[in-house]
């Protein structure tokens, strides 16, 4: 690693929760995306990042996410096993109260 960059906002417990949201989105739509095109073989870690980021698949897990998801396959072959940006997490999605229910192919 010849650089580490960590990109955060702190909760601003004082401000309404849409600022608080707004905050997220643009490190998310703004902030991200400018160090992916300034490093674009860069990489996050998995308990460093968010867990809305797109394309986390290549970001967390990089070219070995089709290996990690046949593993995962032979051995959860129903998925049972879940966290938001864990490998084969995409078979589910959550509903509207937070429950998880099966994505559709």
């Amino acid at each position: 690693t010849i650089l580490q960059v960590l990109a955060f906002a702190p909760w601003d417990f004082s401000a309404a929760v849409t600022a608080n949201h707004a905050t997220e989105n643009y490190l998310l739509d703004v902030t991200v995306p400018a160090l992916t095109a300034l490093a674009p073989d860069g990489g996050a870690y998995l308990n460093e990042a968010h867990f809305q980021q797109s394309n986390w698949q290549q970001s967390f897990y990089g070219a070995n996410y089709a290996q990690l998801k046949s593993v995962k396959k032979k051995y959860d072959p129903t998925d049972l096993f879940y966290a938001n940006t864990a490998v084969g997490s995409e078979a589910w999605v959550p509903d509207g109260n937070g429950r998880l229910c099966r994505a559709r192919s």
